[in-house]
């Protein structure tokens, strides 16, 4: 049976947060509180258009961070395994565990 590596579960839990934290904050004002508006395509884009999309898009998950929400304990419950992992991997780099 093969099983996932641990650099393999932090970079799949890292994808999955992007995942949630975006989805959850484009979710409606009821849940999300202070969201910025998420960036768009013009209606006749160019090629610079759609890199600047992509710059832009990368740029406001970054803004969502700073979102508030009233499901705290969600949050918690997405970023607890995330960094009980993250700190296991920080000691064994540290200690010189292969």
């Amino acid at each position: 049976m093969a099983m996932i590596t641990k650099l393999e579960f932090v970079l799949f839990y890292s994808l999955f947060m992007f995942f949630i934290i975006t989805i959850s904050s484009m979710a409606g004002a009821t849940i999300v509180k202070n969201a910025p508006p998420p960036p768009t395509i013009p209606s006749e884009p160019t090629l610079i258009d759609y890199l600047i999309w992509w710059v832009n898009n990368i740029g406001y998950f970054f803004k969502l961070m700073s979102v508030s929400s009233d499901y705290l304990l969600f949050g918690a419950l997405i970023l607890t395994p995330f960094l009980i992992t993250l700190i296991y991997l920080i000691i064994e780099v540290v200690r010189g565990v292969g």
